[in-house]
């Protein structure tokens, strides 16, 4: 979702702890219940958000340090401000920099910001994500999934901080430098360079043949900017090869962003296990 150009953190190490903690489903994004500074927030897990964020709002009284560029997924750019902060995840205490958005009408309807892949690195825990039964286990013990580690996917970090990886789409077209953002509430986003070298490849005319409509619509959720519409491609994909899953008849869109991204949804279809620290991605297929 977010993207910021620099990264700012601080954390203690800390001794062996695990926690499992619930997660709630609103508008197809996973949201986390923590505490910033004392105060309840409801957090995107983001994967696609390089930084824990907050929006800010005209009641928060929250001291800013610093301010500093950063651009969202849409290419939309915006000024963040940044301060220190105190993290409460569950039996986590967290120490680190936090990035201040402005207040989003869309977003914050049903999340106060967000929390990526950055705060688990800090403090070097494995994160397992259990759509199935509304939970995130959080974790500082290497051995604890040893069993659950099957269907490896490494990733690597791009300049902003977001995990990459190469998929396939039906039949056989590899799309690679593909983000892995979990702040996407759509399970497939398409953008227009990937596209136009599907539509120009081999099998061009059995992708053609997956595609439904056109429409212009309105940017669902962009951070900087609400009021954004853009032209959307639907397709029904026969099949997407993605974290080693297989999966068919899937609905995904081609519109215009920086780069193709897996987006959330994809969590409905296996447990996730986060390695950041070894890049490393491991998915239980439910079915």
């Amino acid at each position: 979702m977010l993207s910021s150009i620099s990264t700012i953190c601080s954390a203690k190490s800390a001794n062996i702890i695990t926690d499992t903690i619930p997660v709630t489903i609103d508008q197809d994004f996973v949201i986390v219940n923590a505490s910033v500074n004392g105060k309840r927030k409801r957090l995107i897990f983001d994967t696609g958000s390089s930084n824990l964020t907050i929006m800010k709002t005209n009641k928060d009284d929250t001291k800013i340090e610093g301010y500093q560029t950063a651009t969202d997924n849409n290419q939309k750019k915006g000024e963040t401000g940044y301060t220190f902060i105190n993290l409460q995840l569950g039996k986590f205490t967290i120490r680190q920099y936090i990035y201040l958005l402005p207040e989003n009408k869309v977003f914050h309807q049903f999340c106060d910001g967000t929390l990526g892949l950055t705060t688990f690195r800090m403090i070097k825990a494995i994160v397992k994500l259990d759509i199935k039964k509304k939970i995130m286990i959080i974790t500082t013990d290497k051995k604890l999934f040893a069993n659950e580690r099957i269907n490896k996917t490494h990733y690597k970090l791009n300049e902003n901080g977001l995990p990459i990886i190469s998929l396939c789409i039906g039949p056989n077209y590899k799309v690679k430098n593909v983000a892995l953002d979990t702040g996407n509430n759509r399970l497939l986003v398409i953008n227009p360079t990937d596209y136009e070298k599907i539509i120009k490849s081999k099998d061009s005319e059995k992708f053609k043949k997956q595609i439904l409509y056109t429409i212009r619509e309105h940017i669902p959720y962009s951070i900087f900017e609400d009021n954004d519409s853009i032209t959307s491609v639907k397709l029904r994909l026969n099949r997407l090869e993605a974290l080693k899953l297989s999966l068919k008849n899937v609905e995904v869109v081609s519109e215009k962003q920086e780069r193709s991204s897996l987006g959330g949804p994809v969590s409905n279809y296996g447990s996730i296990i986060f390695d950041p620290c070894k890049k490393d991605i491991y998915v239980q297929p439910y079915n």
